[in-house]
């Protein structure tokens, strides 16, 4: 297992949380704390002008052509397809991958496919 895995992720150090929809917004950003209060005002003023620029959901991601970003399997024809052996995830990694399926179903960027 890696290690990775197990330690919850926390922000590095020198860096704050900055909410940029005002007070109690779920939209917040990592800043330096190493920045002064002046700084780190212009900085919240310019991100916040730009709010509807970053993408916070996969629904916001709208517009972007497919050709950027849809991914092609590139299968031989003649090559018989080998089974392999049923992978098998513990119980939480298989409900983050059903949620996350779900959100990208939901958004339109994924679609199920049947092969024979």
């Amino acid at each position: 297992m890696d290690p990775r895995e197990t330690q919850p992720v926390t922000p590095q150090e020198g860096v704050i949380s900055v909410a940029l929809g005002g007070e109690g917004s779920s939209k917040t950003v990592n800043v330096s704390s190493l920045l002064n209060e002046k700084q780190r005002a212009e900085v919240t003023a310019l991100l916040s002008g730009y709010i509807d620029i970053f993408a916070w959901s996969p629904k916001d991601i709208t517009g972007v052509n497919r050709a950027i970003s849809e991914h092609h399997l590139n299968v031989s024809q003649v090559v018989t397809p080998v089974t392999q052996k049923k992978r098998v995830m513990a119980g939480e990694r298989q409900d983050a991958i059903k949620e996350e399926i779900t959100k990208l179903l939901g958004a339109g960027y994924i679609r199920e496919v049947q092969y024979p």
